[in-house]
């Protein structure tokens, strides 16, 4: 027991903290030796917990005599906190069933977050969470081994900030409290009946006497004789309680004499006082007086302070407050043997931990617990080598073994207690289980590698949409100077066929951009009456290049497929990424099926199917379906409930950044659609997108129709044109002049305003690249409209980024041409911002 007791008093005295607790703990219990009235007392002890503890608010409940009901009876609230008090009244406890069945058995609740208690706890939130309130420490009050109340604490914070060693101290400030109202219901009871009084009057523990009105002492217990030093013979009807307090004292004690005879509540029940013996020594005590029903007479009740401060004392010391502290620890804590490391003693934590019961434990080894004979080897070569060089051994990591055989990692600690000559009377081995800590760091590795990988494609995505610009910006003049040239050559010439072939390759060239732009998210979303069939076959050549030769493509299009409206980029999007994780399931090769058909969406339809939406939130009726299918390895069901989530990858690192799935599932919600899946292990996936039908005949075949560039001809009118690239440019000049238009061509935002400035505004529409090297087109067309307000507004680019503001543009209604374009297409967007009613 010594080294528990030396133990003890370091744990006492190591910190600041501890400090303030036990001086709090003291003037509480020093608050009630000198108690004047219970319920400020119990306020005030109540104030100095919560600003001790730094919570909003402290409270105490107590039960009914019978047990039934509890009422808030006292409370303290942080500065700007609403009190609940009177909201807790007469509240039945079998309202909060979590609550009551953990205090009746003396169990002190640490509740980290009030938001996470268990369904059945509830109830327990409206007394435990008060005005924000996030976490809890709940106390029980017990008299005489009942259950008569408990003591609240309430944190704004989520974090549990009571150490293991405040939590025992506020247990014995709950003890105090218990006490202290145990002993007002004991006073109650002797003021109620003078019978009940004397039955009790020899075994209270403590002084007490009755005094007359004439302030004659005519009753004294045995106690009384031993605080006074006078025999009961010697006092009884003989003494005046006056002869025995302090001179300093005495005016206000006969003044509290006086008034108590008049009315009982005038004067204060407890209060402290010096007491003089018959030695003459001088003693501080606090008394209780109440009056005794139906007489004159008073019954005093005297406790020497200096005695209940020596019991305090004696309580930190024992045993039982040392096996509550370790109690309270999450971490398995050994008491070894200084000589043979065995087992002495463990906590309740231990067999939590480890798995083993208390008695199973006693008399091993800590070694015991170790994975193996070599670990236990180098385990204590660490040891010794450690304690040796620092006197102990401190958060030292080994895998350790539970009794049913898991394995997992723990840090270990090994610190020896010293009586106080410095002999080494025992070791306090702490272990910790560190499998949480393990795996949020392998989480936390795993989220950074993701958050790198995602940071990599952003890049890449970046760079995508930046060659595109620049390939469109080439592929303009490719395509334009090559029809220019197809129009100055005649059709049975040879080099027409050539000049068909390179107009042929520029397309798939233009293809390719959009691809990329696709890619880097560059593409604006345009939604179009759109036929997912004639997509799929639009993408077909580029898909198989994507999957490989050891992969065959199988399709099934419906002819007749509903109509849907759709972004055409986006959809390319999702049929690449379902493609894509379709191939990924096929290491070996396989048969890939994509298959469009026409379904109604009921009630039946998503059987079997793991759906990322769920299907009551998804109008019925008619549905476009494009499946994906695959012969590759399927997916497990813990795997299934995850795809779509976020940066979720089973792929290896650096092959996936887990986003495919996610971002398919945000385009089809954004169409309004749903995406399922049926997948068993070893038996293939199958993907299946919804896309509500709009009603609009099926479109059939796209064909081609010429337009004819003698309708798109100008009549001499004015053209402002401006683009930094100078291919661009003369091109845009060479196919505008030779149409009948007039152009005035500049090279950025500048020399636009000067020829605008110059020309004093005479044009008919003004041409931009929206990117300029000194302003944006947007800027330039501001200060052009200022100027001449009016004034029709084309718009080109290569790819629509943040940069190139597209949702202005479509919000300030200007007329965009996207790069590359053909010589018709150009001549038709300028014909319709020149003539908005011209059809061609």
């Amino acid at each position: 027991m010594v080294f528990y007791i030396n133990e003890c008093r370091q744990v006492e005295r190591s910190g600041r903290s501890g400090l303030a607790f036990e001086r709090t703990v003291s003037d509480i219990s020093s608050r009630f030796v000198g108690i004047y009235d219970l319920d400020d007392a119990v306020n005030a002890s109540l104030a100095d917990i919560g600003k001790l503890s730094g919570v909003n608010r402290t409270y105490l409940f107590l039960l009914s005599e019978d047990g039934t009901a509890m009422n808030n009876t006292h409370e303290w609230c942080a500065e700007g906190v609403r009190p609940e008090i009177q909201n807790l009244k007469n509240l039945p406890t079998t309202m909060f069933p979590w609550i009551m069945s953990r205090l009746s058995e003396d169990k002190v609740l640490r509740i980290e977050d009030i938001s996470r208690l268990p369904a059945e706890a509830q109830a327990e939130v409206s007394i435990l969470e008060g005005p924000g309130g996030k976490s809890a420490l709940v106390l029980p009050l017990q008299t005489r081994k009942r259950l008569t109340g408990f003591l609240g604490l309430a944190n704004a914070s989520e974090v549990d900030k009571w150490r293991d060693e405040d939590v025992a101290l506020l247990c014995i400030a709950s003890d105090i409290l218990g006490s202290a109202f145990d002993r007002r219901q004991m006073e109650e009871e002797l003021r109620k009946s003078e019978e009940k009084y004397r039955a009790i009057f020899e075994n209270t523990g403590t002084a007490m006497l009755v005094v007359e009105e004439d302030t004659t002492i005519c009753l004294a217990n045995t106690e009384f004789e031993k605080l006074s030093g006078y025999s009961k013979e010697e006092i009884g009807g003989k003494k005046s309680w006056t002869e025995l307090f302090h001179k300093d004292d005495l005016e206000r004690m006969k003044t509290y004499h006086r008034l108590r005879r008049i009315d009982p509540n005038a004067a204060p029940r407890s209060y402290d006082c010096r007491f003089v013996d018959r030695y003459g020594n001088t003693k501080d005590i606090f008394i209780t007086v109440s009056m005794v029903p139906g007489t004159k007479k008073s019954l005093g009740s005297l406790m020497e302070i200096t005695e209940r401060k020596q019991m305090e004392r004696a309580l930190w010391k024992t045993k039982q407050w040392f096996e509550r502290t370790l109690k309270s620890l999450a971490d398995a804590v050994f008491i070894l043997d200084a000589d043979t490391f065995r087992i002495v003693e463990c906590n309740p934590a231990a067999s939590a931990i480890f798995g083993y019961s208390h008695d199973e434990m006693l008399g091993q080894e800590t070694t015991f617990l170790h994975v193996s004979e070599k670990d236990r080897e180098t385990f204590r070569l660490h040891l010794w080598s450690t304690i040796e060089e620092k006197g102990y051994a401190n958060h030292f990591g080994f895998k350790m073994k539970r009794k049913d055989g898991t394995i997992f990692p723990a840090e270990h600690s090994m610190t020896p207690i010293e009586d106080e000559g410095g002999r080494r009377i025992a070791w306090v081995s702490v272990v910790s289980d560190i499998s949480e800590r393990k795996q949020a760091e392998k989480e936390k590795e795993m989220m950074q590698a993701q958050l790198l990988q995602a940071q990599k494609m952003e890049a890449i995505g970046t760079l995508a949409g930046g060659v595109a610009h620049d390939f469109n910006n080439a592929l303009t003049g490719i395509q334009g100077y090559t029809e220019l040239a197809m129009t100055k050559t005649d059709e049975a010439d040879p080099l027409y066929r050539y000049l068909i072939q390179i107009q042929r390759s520029s397309m798939r060239a233009a293809s390719l951009a959009r691809q990329l732009l696709l890619f880097s998210r560059k593409q604006p979303m345009e939604f179009v009456p759109l036929n997912i069939s004639r997509v799929v076959e639009g993408l077909l050549k580029m898909l198989h290049r994507l999957i490989g030769e050891d992969i065959e493509i199988v399709t099934d299009l419906a002819p007749d497929l509903w109509t849907v409206r759709a972004d055409v980029g986006n959809i390319e999007q999702v049929i690449m990424n379902l493609v894509v994780n379709a191939r990924d399931a096929m290491p070996h090769g396989g048969k890939l099926t994509i298959q469009t058909k026409n379904v109604i969406v009921d009630k039946e339809c998503c059987t079997g199917m793991t759906c990322a939406m769920p299907w009551p939130e998804v109008r019925l009726g008619q549905y476009a379906c494009l499946s994906v299918a695959d012969t590759g390895t399927g997916i497990d069901k813990a795997v299934l409930e995850r795809i779509f989530d976020p940066f979720f990858t089973t792929k290896r690192p650096g092959e996936g950044t887990g986003l495919g799935l996610s971002t398919t599932y945000g385009i089809v919600g954004q169409h309004g659609g749903c995406i399922a899946v049926h997948s068993e292990p070893g038996q293939g996936s199958i993907f299946y997108i919804y896309l509500p039908a709009v009603p609009l005949e099926p479109i059939g075949e796209e064909t081609e129709h010429t337009i004819s560039l003698s309708n798109m001809q100008g009549k001499g009118e004015r053209i402002l044109l401006v683009e930094d690239e100078k291919e661009v440019r003369e091109l845009g000049v060479t196919i505008l002049s030779r149409n009948g238009y007039i152009v005035f061509e500049a090279a950025n935002a500048r020399e636009a305003l000067d020829i605008f400035e110059r020309e004093n505004g005479n044009f008919h529409m003004v041409l931009s690249d929206v990117v300029l090297p000194d302003q944006d087109a947007l800027g330039l067309v501001d200060r052009l409209l200022a100027r001449k307000p009016g004034l029709p507004v084309l718009l080109s680019s290569g790819y629509m980024d943040d940069k190139s503001q597209w949702p202005l543009i479509r919000q300030r209604g200007f007329h965009f041409i996207q790069k590359p374009y053909a010589v018709a297409s150009l001549l038709q967007a300028v014909k319709k911002v020149l003539v908005p009613s011209s059809q061609f």
